[in-house]
């Protein structure tokens, strides 16, 4: 059986950043985190947590979904989503 793979956290600390600079941008705040602003305390997890990156959900088109080790999903926003697997595609790097 093959083990999962983890995910490098400096891959996913630079999609966190970018979710959160998008997610900023698109709603108007004038905000670019830097290269060594942690997002985890906005999200509310760290890199580590993360098992995959999402980049489109079935209904909802193109985006960045965060599904973490223990099955919860959050969206670029921060804001828990469903968590049913079928709804996401599967990249992950």
């Amino acid at each position: 059986m093959n083990e999962p793979r983890e995910l490098n956290t400096e891959f996913v600390l630079a999609c966190m950043r970018h979710a959160l600079r998008a997610y900023c941008r698109d709603n108007g705040v004038d905000f670019v985190p830097s290269a060594d602003l942690d997002p985890t305390s906005y999200y509310g997890f760290a890199p580590a947590d993360v098992a995959m990156v999402h980049a489109y959900k079935h209904d909802a088109g193109a985006g960045t979904w965060f599904r973490l080790h223990d099955g919860r999903v959050f969206d670029r926003a921060g804001v828990p989503d469903d968590p049913d697997p079928a709804l996401y595609d599967m990249w992950t790097t």
